[in-house]
């Protein structure tokens, strides 16, 4: 797929619930990647590394910038860049059309934390009120699971988004924990991973890109990593690494 058909894809995306292809990288994929990295200058591969975020509800001169002159590999979009459906998509277009007449080979990531519960940027109506991630946890169904990591990605991709900064794959060990808490699946490392894996896997079959987070795991610290940096005591740190690894194993497939 080129540039172009992905601009047309995403300006359909409102109307058709468009989904952004995407599968297990093959050789063939890998060679293709190649051949855009060949294509970049050094500033180029650098500005790719960066996913920016800006305020407002419309593309700005400030986006146009970051796109054209510092080659954004990304935009991240927090809630008060969200109003309507409507809106971000419009939005989401206006930042892949710039980004294509830019020059650059490949489309931009378009991002947004929705995590569920009090983790939502896409919040206000009619975008869906999902459960947070311990509401599942102590359901304690991965089908059920599933089928909300693949609902939130329907939604996502609908409105022009291919990356999801979710699910949290940190065990909530401690109580004192200012940040993780009720955004974790739970405290069972086994359960945080059977989860963690069910949510990626139908997220990425929606076609949209799930991101574990927090690794290497925030779930036992009592400092929240916004403010400050945070330390883990843990000698024995293996649960906490569990969910990462099957959630990579997940999104393999």
């Amino acid at each position: 797929m080129n540039r172009r058909q992905f601009l047309t894809l995403t300006l359909a995306a409102g109307i058709t619930g468009w989904r952004l292809p995407f599968s297990r990288l093959t050789y063939a994929q890998s060679s293709r990647v190649d051949g855009f990295l060949a294509q970049m200058s050094t500033r180029q591969k650098v500005g790719q590394l960066f996913l920016f975020a800006q305020s407002g509800t419309t593309f700005t001169d400030d986006m146009r910038r970051l796109i054209t002159e510092h080659h954004a590999g990304g935009m991240t979009l927090f809630s008060d860049n969200i109003d309507t459906p409507e809106q971000v998509t419009q939005l989401t277009n206006d930042i892949q059309r710039t980004a294509l007449e830019s020059g650059m080979p490949i489309p931009l990531f378009i991002a947004a934390d929705q995590e569920g519960g009090i983790v939502l940027r896409m919040r206000k109506a009619p975008f869906s009120p999902f459960p947070g991630p311990m509401t599942l946890g102590a359901a304690d169904d991965t089908e059920l699971t599933a089928r909300f990591g693949a609902a939130i990605a329907v939604e996502m991709a609908a409105c022009g988004l291919n990356m999801n900064l979710a699910p949290v794959l940190d065990v909530n060990t401690q109580a004192d924990n200012p940040v993780i808490n009720v955004r974790s699946f739970g405290s069972d490392p086994a359960k945080v991973a059977q989860h963690g894996a069910a949510f990626i896997t139908a997220t990425q079959n929606m076609k949209v890109i799930a991101t574990g987070k927090h690794f290497p795991g925030h779930g036992s610290t009592i400092t929240d990593s916004h403010y400050t940096l945070p330390v883990v005591e843990n000698e024995d740190s293996s649960g906490d690494i569990t969910p990462f690894q099957e959630g990579i194993d997940a999104g393999k497939g």
